[in-house]
């Protein structure tokens, strides 16, 4: 029996890339209610690789809050969101006189991208909690706080 040493055989597997994230973003405590103008409030923005490769670090945007540079849950500090990894960054939104104005709920979009991914986003809302008031104060303008007589034939409007 002869065997040919030359021979080989191929066979070739699909790779089933699957690039994906998602965002979580939740009001912090405190962050429920906005009740003046000049409050900040304070955002988490979770972002999450459901996918089944590594991404690049995600690029965080929110049009209506600032989001910081620094995250948390990196685990291995290589700079790329692995499988199964999640990424926290903080958010903060300070109130405006035209939002309380407004009445309605401040709403907030966070966004994230990375790489092959789809852009993700999520939005919270913040119930603007209005309370028009006005009060009025009356003083004498002349100082001239006692009467000593009344004035006869003046009339009053």
């Amino acid at each position: 029996m002869l065997f040919r040493s030359d021979e080989s055989n191929e066979v070739s597997t699909t790779v089933d890339r699957n690039p994906s994230l998602s965002v979580t973003k939740t009001v912090a405590d405190g962050s429920e209610t906005a009740d003046h103008a000049g409050q900040v409030l304070s955002y988490s923005i979770a972002v999450t690789n459901d996918g089944n490769v590594t991404l690049d670090a995600p690029s965080i945007s929110d049009a209506n809050a600032v989001v910081s540079a620094s995250y948390t849950g990196d685990t291995d500090e290589d700079g790329q969101l692995d499988v199964n990894e999640t990424w926290t960054y903080t958010a903060t939104h300070t109130v405006t006189q035209a939002e309380m104005d407004a009445g309605a709920d401040i709403v907030n979009v966070a966004s994230a991208t990375s790489g092959d991914a789809t852009d993700e986003s999520n939005e919270v809302s913040t119930t603007v909690d209005r309370n028009p008031s006005l009060s009025v104060t009356k003083t004498v303008a002349d100082g001239s706080e006692t009467a000593d007589h009344a004035e006869i034939g003046r009339a009053h409007v």
